[in-house]
């Protein structure tokens, strides 16, 4: 890449180019002939150069967090996109396994925490209605058998002595009965209360005790479906589509997220009824990477394996014409956004883009030539429907040179940028003038206002009009005789 700024700026007319003439005496050494240019009013641009490279305006690689194999393909390469639309599915075998062995203990951490605690309240009304039956049983033959007889007495003061104690004898058997009912119902009541109390009691430090493990069922199962989730590619961008290559299904399964960890995570569940809490009795647990077979890559295709972060497709926005220039970090303070410039992409032909500076990076980053360069943004604008145009031709990868616009000065003593001469470390021009009738080249030292490709502006005592040599000052000291042609 150009360094010096001499090798970097744009030409802008000169008035007064002079062409010398070699008069070579015959009897002396030859006055050296030069070449001169009037230093007058003119403008500069300055510029700088780098060498760039087309880049879309975005991209992005689509890959899968998980390994799997191709199951549809929703797109064709080429084609035209928008954010969360569907490229492709896969269909991973470890991955359902673990979602259905993390939903599986999920539930069964649900479960764990229905305890009831039997009273025995039933069984004890049941006794007592049992025993209260026996007692009337045993009881009312003997009521009933009395009653009889007293019926059957002709004194009419002995019969109804004799029934009224047999109703005093019926009385007090309900009386007896209700009495042994309401003791039954009140233990049977206190029976059930303390197994309620206790029910309640032992829930509470059962859901307390089991809490972790069912946040890790409940962690597993989310993480399971959200990997299920990763098995359908979506777009994270507007774009186009280019498809990529297939990985090694082998390595991508055996490294497939943490579907082994998943497993042996649900082995952990302590406690879990049906075995669940026992990692050696889920299937696979702790060796779903192993199960992997070895596969080879290849184009992008329904069937083909996919490996956990491969990209397998990337997703370029076009939509604006873009270039990214490498400037050198001399000439990086130069550059700012808004500046125009020029495009040129061999790869297109010679018909330069117009374009303007977007963004500059504050970091640089070494280049191959052992300096720094500045990543430089610069936009051709908006890409376009035109398909036979120029710009729709571009792509990104390309190479490209560009001519950024820095700054443009009018000044009033401006000449050809050959005249500018570096004499033991000063920066000098070489003037004519007449001396004893003796055309005379006079060392000026000059400062640089402005520097142009083919054009600078200086001050210093020199005056508008002023003849300055532009070649041919080589060997050519102060005060030395030259030869020109007006």
């Amino acid at each position: 890449m150009l360094t010096s700024r001499q090798s970097r700026r744009l030409l802008l007319p000169a008035a007064g180019l002079a062409l010398v003439v070699l008069v070579a005496g015959c009897d002396r050494d030859p006055t050296p002939a030069v070449q001169t240019d009037t230093l007058g009013e003119g403008e500069v641009t300055e510029t700088v150069n780098a060498s760039a490279e087309v880049t879309a305006k975005a991209r992005q690689d689509v890959s899968a967090s998980v390994g799997g194999v191709i199951t549809s393909l929703e797109v064709e390469e080429g084609d035209t996109v928008e954010e969360g639309d569907t490229l492709a599915r896969l269909d991973s075998e470890q991955v359902d396994e673990a979602l259905e062995q993390a939903e599986a203990a999920a539930a069964a951490a649900e479960q764990i925490d229905q305890v009831a605690i039997d009273g025995s309240g039933g069984e004890t009304r049941r006794a007592v209605e049992q025993a209260a039956a026996e007692v009337r049983a045993d009881a009312q033959p003997t009521i009933d058998e009395a009653r009889a007889e007293a019926s059957e007495l002709d004194d009419d003061d002995q019969r109804e002595a004799a029934l009224a104690a047999a109703d005093a004898l019926e009385s007090s058997l309900e009386t007896t009965v209700s009495t042994l009912t309401g003791f039954g119902e009140a233990i049977a009541a206190a029976q059930d209360n303390t197994a309620q109390s206790l029910s309640e009691t032992l829930n509470t430090l059962l859901q307390q005790a089991t809490a972790a493990e069912r946040a890790q069922a409940q962690a597993a199962a989310q993480a399971a479906a959200e990997q299920e989730d990763e098995l359908v590619l979506t777009a994270p961008i507007d774009g186009t589509v280019q498809f990529g290559r297939s990985g090694a299904a082998g390595d991508g399964l055996a490294g497939l997220g943490d579907l082994g960890g998943l497993a042996d995570g649900l082995g952990g569940l302590g406690g879990l009824p049906g075995g669940l809490g026992d990692g050696a009795d889920l299937p696979g647990a702790g060796d779903l990477g192993g199960q992997a077979e070895e596969l080879p890559g290849g184009t992008v295709t329904v069937g083909a394996p996919v490996s956990p972060g491969q990209p397998v497709f990337t997703i370029y926005d076009l939509s604006e014409s873009l270039v990214t220039a490498s400037v050198d970090e001399i000439d990086a303070p130069e550059v700012a956004a808004g500046q125009s410039a020029e495009v040129t992409v061999d790869a297109v032909g010679d018909e330069p883009f117009e374009g303007t500076v977007e963004h500059i990076d504050l970091e640089g980053s070494p280049s191959g030539a052992g300096g720094v360069d500045f990543d430089t943004r610069i936009s051709l604008g908006a890409a376009g429907d035109d398909e036979d145009s120029p710009a729709a031709a571009l792509r990104p990868g390309m190479t490209a040179q560009v001519q950024i616009t820095t700054a443009e000065v009018t000044a009033d003593l401006v000449v050809d940028s050959r005249a500018l001469v570096n004499r033991d470390g000063e920066q000098v021009v070489l003037r004519v003038a007449e001396v004893d009738d003796e055309t005379v080249a006079e060392t000026v030292p000059v400062e640089v206002e402005a520097q142009g490709l083919e054009q600078i502006a200086v001050s210093g005592d020199l005056d508008a009009g002023d003849e300055l040599i532009v070649a041919g000052y080589e060997g050519v000291d102060d005060g030395d005789e030259v030869e020109l042609q007006r």
